[in-house]
């Protein structure tokens, strides 16, 4: 039988020490204290116990009859065998207490004997005592009661804390009360605050250390790592560890329902980063605050507090901070709470990421798979307080881009020996009128003239919209000329600014140096042997031929600058094309505010109460908007006129009508509506050619002064249904141009431009398209002209119908770089431009998208959508429909004539204007104005718009884009 006591019997689930201690929250657990002070004095084995041992209070047992297997309850082992049936639980209990007492322990001195761990090597607990005290603290699952049940039992008991004293009526004596600090309940607060502090103290310190990993070197700060910074990656790797302090910081935030799902959990181990991972919904409403990201924001702060060298966060809230112009004392006070690296820490941090960058342009340049786009940057220094003599000054620079080419066999595209053998031959002068028309292929034109009338259509008529499909399928199949291709982005690197300025020949000179040999770090010696295309509006690429033009004397390669190839950009060129409708079609003012014209821009202007001017350079995207607007709502009522009805939706309801049916219908409003021949139609006063017939149109007075053969001409046609022809054709010519654009096919782009800049008299954009003309015809190799054409535009998005033309992408750089000079007073060529923010400027407002990603901030602008003008654009299509705007009316005349900027262009080129650019351009290639010809100035817009986009095969305007306080990200 002993045997059987001291060998390895395992404990039964049943008699387990967690059962003995937990027996003082029963009814024999108030009576502890009686029975410690008068224990029974029956039970010789008590009374034999002389000393503090284990034997005293457990002695073996010598008689069979009374011995025990291991594993029996302990009242089993401490009572006669003959006895056990009689005994309850309490009565057990109770011997257990009188034992101990009579063994001279106190119920503290026993439980430490019971928990003191024996020093290695050494081991005074018999198997019974060890296999006990195992099995509870392990938490064996056959035990009922956990160690923290235990403490909790004794935190809760009433004896252990102060109890509340009543004082009578009339008592005047303070009744004592015992020590608050040394019983229990507080003893173990103190116990469990200094064992929180503990594990708090050592995971901080082990987390903000260096192997925490977040002591961000200059070396280790990339913009790819600050763009890729989010909260639930940072909490990620050491949420397992600050687990006790991110509850601490949890239990003074979240209520108790909410702290429970953020505990770690096999399903979800990492909940912290979990709940910081997910999507962020759109907009401003009902995402205001979570208490998850000020948390974890007050973490990053303690442990920066812990050790200064935690700085990860810090230097991304320093760097976001400054992408924001924020002033310094902002950087200082933030600086302070530990929120942000000082201002003086994120210059250094720019100057390394510039460095950086500088470094990665460098090692791509010698590659030679690049372009060179720049434009001219300016800001008034307004002296505001002038001294003698002073005054506002005007600091003017030039901004540049290096941007990598796509697709591009560098070695067959930009070989010189091909152009200087076209030039040598003289192949240009084969260039007509007739080849310039033949370029042009009207039967296509048309074609997409009649899908973009669909398009309007559909988004008018929400039954046909199944048909949109077909459409978007169509632009990019049947009628793509050359689209770039599918999911590319364009790689850019913005370059120093400096202090030269481009409007001069001898600025573009001291700029292409600078580029070229001070920042791209090129040899000259080797520069000369290779082209590199440099993109400019139209004034920067005729100070670069007039630069090559006086220098093509020079002996040495580089010198001459024959390396240079320079390339219009169209943003530019769009926008002078809609200087050009606007004033074609502007029509007379003090006449069409009087009779209501509305084939003229003026009157359209008031109905619609739009703030239009009809001036050089007008706003760019207000004019846009007014003349797609316009368009569109003109293309509908020439939908309803065409088919007899008001309302399109109701017709098309129940007319069903089959995509190839709906083609053949706008093919007709086409040739009825947008094309030149239909003008004259309309003007002669055929209108057989398909106009609708409205109301006879009041005679007007006969003028005595007036030859008969004079007014039968006069009023045999429709003056304002040729004017409306003429500026429906204009306007979708533009459209389709910037739809070309954005849909990224720029074949489709440019398709009349010589003829109409020609005939409205902007010589300089007409002699820059015959130049193109020639050397597409004439002077580039095709591998030139495919990689000329598949890097004239660029985007920043995979998604379709988002690409624009590089000098818009310069605009906006040069607007953000305006934007940081706000609160500084240093120059464009200052080391504050050139070391710190010019090579990083296109990463601050992603680093600033980052941040607001970081704390669940969704995007709340940026995005195309439209502004609803339906009162305005109701009004005027009443107005179309009372006026019978588009139906024919004989002798219809308000006196205002539009020019047919086409015709007028045909005639001026084949007339002698195409022989004398030739005449001029064979003997110097780079002579392509005459000195006669319109001088174009270089100016930039107030404000730069967003880029064109295409949704569902509808062309939305930059200026669509809603302007609430996140939009102007500049992030295209």
């Amino acid at each position: 039988m002993a045997s059987e006591i001291d060998g390895d019997t395992p404990l039964h689930p049943q008699h387990t020490l967690s059962s003995f201690l937990s027996l003082g929250s029963s009814g024999a657990a108030t009576e502890a204290p009686a029975m410690l002070s008068a224990p029974p004095t029956h039970s010789p084995a008590l009374e034999s116990a002389s000393t503090h041992s284990e034997a005293a209070i457990f002695p073996q047992r010598t008689y069979a009859d009374q011995c025990i297997q291991v594993g029996e309850p302990w009242a089993k082992a401490l009572v006669p065998e003959v006895h056990k049936d009689e005994l309850t639980q309490e009565r057990r209990f109770e011997r257990i207490l009188q034992r101990i007492q009579r063994g001279g322990w106190t119920l503290g001195a026993f439980l430490h004997k019971l928990f003191t761990s024996p020093k290695q090597g050494k081991s005074s607990r018999s198997q019974r005592h060890a296999q006990l005290v195992s099995a509870f603290l392990r938490g064996a699952t056959f035990e009922k009661f956990s160690a923290e049940d235990i403490t909790e039992l004794m935190y809760a008991n009433k004896d252990s804390a102060p109890k509340a004293i009543r004082q009578k009526p009339g008592e005047h004596v303070e009744k004592s009360r015992p020590d608050a600090a040394l019983m229990a309940r507080a003893r173990l607060t103190q116990w469990a605050i200094q064992k929180v502090e503990a594990e708090i103290s050592s995971a901080a310190t082990h987390i903000s250390g260096k192997e925490g990993g977040f002591h961000l070197t200059q070396d280790q700060t990339t913009w790819s790592f600050i763009h890729g910074f989010s909260l639930a990656k940072a909490i990620l790797p050491i949420e397992p560890k600050a687990t006790i302090l991110l509850r601490v910081l949890a239990a003074a935030v979240l209520p108790a329902a909410l702290r429970e799902k953020l505990r770690p959990s096999a399903q979800n181990p990492s909940p912290y980063s979990s709940h910081l991972s997910r999507s962020v919904p759109p907009g401003l409403g009902g995402n205001r605050k979570d208490p998850v990201v000020i948390i974890v924001i007050t973490f990053l702060m303690l442990m920066y507090a812990c050790n200064l060298h935690f700085s990860l966060f810090r230097k991304i809230a320093g760097i976001w901070l400054f992408s924001n112009n924020a002033s310094s004392s902002i950087f200082s006070v933030l600086s302070r709470i530990g929120l942000s690296s000082s201002y003086t820490t994120v210059l250094k941090t720019l100057r390394a990421l510039s460095t950086s960058a500088q470094s990665l342009v460098r090692e791509k340049a010698p590659q030679r798979a690049f372009l060179l786009i720049y434009d001219n940057i300016n800001r008034m220094h307004r002296a505001w307080d002038p001294d003698l003599g002073q005054r506002d000054n005007m600091d003017s620079g030039t901004a540049a881009t290096f941007v990598e080419l796509l697709n591009c066999d560098v070695g067959k595209a930009f070989d010189p020996k091909p152009l200087k053998d076209a030039r040598d031959c003289g192949a240009r002068a084969a260039l007509t009128t007739d080849v310039l028309f033949d370029r042009i292929d009207m039967q296509e034109l048309n074609a997409l003239m009649a899908l973009h009338c669909i398009t309007f259509l559909i988004a008018e008529t929400p039954v046909l919209a199944p048909h949109q499909s077909f459409i978007n399928l169509r632009f990019r199949t049947t009628h793509a000329k050359h689209r770039m291709p599918e999911g590319f982005i364009t790689s850019i690197h913005p370059l120093a600014t400096s202090g030269h300025d481009e409007g001069t020949t001898r600025g573009n000179q001291d700029v292409l140096d600078d580029l070229i040999i001070r920042q791209l770090g090129l040899e000259k010696s080797e520069v000369d042997k290779l082209l590199i295309i440099v993109g400019g509006d139209q004034s920067t690429v005729e100070k670069i031929r007039t630069l090559q033009k006086f220098l093509a004397d020079c002996p040495h390669g580089y010198s001459r600058y024959g390396w240079v190839l320079p390339l219009i950009q169209l943003w530019h060129m769009g926008w002078a094309d809609l200087e050009r409708i606007l004033s074609t079609h502007w029509g007379r003012t003090a006449t069409n505010s009087e009779t209501g014209d509305m084939s003229s821009f003026y009157f359209i202007n008031t109905i619609l109460k739009r703030k239009i001017k009809d001036v050089k350079r007008p706003d760019y995207y207000p004019t846009q908007n007014f003349i797609f607007d316009t368009l569109k709502a003109e293309i509908i009522d020439c939908w309803k006129v065409r088919l007899g009805t008001d309302d399109l939706n109701a017709y098309f309801t129940m007319h069903t009508t089959v995509f190839e049916d709906l083609l053949v219908l706008a093919r007709g409003l086409v040739d009825s509506y947008l094309n030149t021949q239909s003008a004259e139609m309309a003007r002669d006063g055929y209108h057989g050619h398909g106009f609708p017939v409205g109301d006879m149109w009041p005679r007007p007075v006969v003028n005595e002064d007036m030859d008969t053969e004079d007014e039968m001409e006069q009023s045999r046609g429709d003056s304002v249904l040729t004017n409306v022809i003429l500026c429906l054709r204009d306007s979708m010519l533009h459209y389709e141009f910037q739809h070309a654009i954005s849909d990224g096919d720029i074949g489709r782009a440019m398709n009349v431009w010589t003829f109409t800049f020609t005939g409205c008299g902007k010589n300089k954009y007409s002699n820059e398209l015959l130049d193109i003309a020639c050397n597409f015809q004439y002077k580039y190799s095709s591998d030139l002209q495919r990689t000329t054409l598949n890097n004239w535009l660029c985007t920043f998005t995979e998604e379709r119908g988002g690409c624009f033309p590089m000098d818009q992408m310069q605009e906006h750089n040069i607007k953000l770089l305006k934007k940081a000079s706000q609160r500084r007073d240093a120059s464009f060529g200052d080391s504050f431009y050139q070391e710190i923010v010019s090579y990083n400027i296109r990463a601050f407002g992603k680093a600033s998208e980052t941040m607001k990603a970081a704390v669940g901030i969704g995007k709340t602008g940026g995005r195309h959508r439209r502004q609803k003008k339906e009162a305005a654009m109701k009004e005027l299509a009443t107005a179309m429909k009372e006026r019978q705007l588009h139906k024919f009316r004989q002798g219809r005349d308000f006196g205002h004539i539009a020019n047919d900027d086409f015709a007028a262009g045909y005639i001026k080129l084949a007339g002698g204007k195409v022989k004398k650019f030739i005449q001029r351009t064979v003997a110097d290639a780079g002579n392509i104005h005459a000195d006669d010809d319109d001088i174009e100035e270089s100016q930039s817009p107030e404000r730069v718009p967003l880029p064109n986009a295409i949704i569902n095969g509808l062309l939305y305007c930059g200026g669509d884009v809603s302007s609430d306080e996140s939009s102007d990200s500049d992030d295209e």
